[in-house]
């Protein structure tokens, strides 16, 4: 590659860095007005949009395609504790106005020491009109896996595999 190849390449490069600018996936723009962002992150990271509840609190990641971004907008753990095994409800809400979404989930148990515990896989809240909103316990029975650290330190509760499809 010739000199002035190498010059216009790395212009370019400056050029787009200079117009989208350095501050990572949040985004911004030429607007000349201010921005503000806030990210969050959940314990291990998830490219797939993934939703960690600890003590109380839900965290969305971030990433994905545009249909688990959507779902993972959608989908929110309500609880997760131990109550004589691994407990945690997941709420969906559909946020369109016009389609009806089926969301499947799995949801990954992890103690306080940040070890998975459990993962369940297939949950599912099937033909979510438009606007409703629906919640889906998920268990795991005392005694099928070592969830003593758990049940004695608490954990988190993450959602993965998220995906929803439209009907």
């Amino acid at each position: 590659m010739k000199t002035r190849h190498v010059r216009a390449v790395a212009v370019f490069g400056i050029a787009v860095f200079a117009l989208t600018g350095a501050r990572g996936s949040s985004g911004g723009g030429c607007s000349g007005g201010s921005s503000s962002s806030s990210s969050s992150s959940s314990s291990g990271g998830s490219d797939s949009g993934g939703t960690t509840t600890t003590g109380g609190s839900t965290t969305t990641g971030t990433g994905g395609t545009s249909g688990s971004r959507g779902a993972a907008r959608d989908l929110k753990i309500e609880t997760c504790e131990y109550d004589n095994g691994l407990a945690a409800r997941v709420r969906a809400t559909n946020s369109s106005s016009s389609t009806t979404y089926t969301y499947k989930f799995d949801v990954e148990f992890t103690d306080a020491d940040g070890k998975i515990v459990a993962t369940t896989e297939g949950g599912a809240i099937r033909s979510l009109a438009p606007g409703s909103s629906d919640v889906l316990p998920v268990k795991v029975v005392a005694g099928s896996v070592d969830d003593t650290a758990f049940a004695a330190g608490g954990g988190t509760c993450k959602l993965t595999g998220i995906s929803r499809s439209a009907e």
